[in-house]
């Protein structure tokens, strides 16, 4: 559920800004892949690059995944050739020192113009603490706000273009989640998206 509302926000986002298609995606801690089968979906005809440090889940998500294309963070070198980075849940594992690094190195991906689309776990929500407080997965984990997000973001040489929170009701209360429209400049949702441009 989560993942299918992620890209269709990040789609009406750009369909509003008139990018509604865009023909290559680069998904910046990409995992085990997962995230590849519902950008397909969505996009057309997309270049897609999943990039990971781990080994092991780059080489899960080419056997899961064998039309794309998944390597390690090292193995690609950053081109100024993708229209669009993701990146969902990734830079609260990265350590703080390390974080401008990243953005930086998925900055140097993107075309002029190119967009990014960073979500990430909201510090602010109660929920997110409790689930990751109690995920063996997340134990090391460093949240990160939004305030300190759009720092970060903003210094390696991004425009932000919006912030948006998200996720508000758990699954117990799912017929109020058409009210979550409404709610997306409350800073208390789950995860929140900031959409940026280089």
């Amino acid at each position: 559920y989560f993942a299918k509302q992620r890209i269709k926000k990040l789609h009406l986002h750009l369909k509003k800004a008139g990018k509604g298609n865009i023909e290559s995606l680069l998904d910046f801690g990409c995992g085990t892949g997962n995230f590849y089968q519902f950008a397909i979906e969505n996009f057309n005809d997309l270049r897609y690059l999943g990039v990971d440090t781990s080994i092991e889940s780059i080489k899960v998500a080419q056997s899961k995944n064998t039309r794309s294309l998944f390597k390690t963070i090292d193995e690609y070198e950053p081109d100024n050739s993708f229209k669009c980075a993701y990146c969902n849940g990734v830079f609260h594992h990265i350590d703080p020192l390390e974080r401008i690094h990243a953005l930086k190195y998925i900055h140097n991906s993107l075309k002029n113009d190119g967009i990014f689309s960073f979500w990430e776990n909201n510090p602010f929500n109660i929920g997110t603490r409790y689930i990751m407080n109690k995920n063996p997965f997340d134990k090391n984990a460093k949240l990160v706000s939004y305030l300190n997000a759009v720092k970060l973001i903003k210094s390696v040489g991004f425009n932000i273009k919006s912030i948006d929170f998200y996720f508000y009701f758990p699954s117990q209360l799912n017929k109020l989640r058409v009210l979550e429209f409404l709610l997306r400049k409350v800073p208390l949702g789950a995860q929140y998206q900031i959409l940026a441009s280089k």
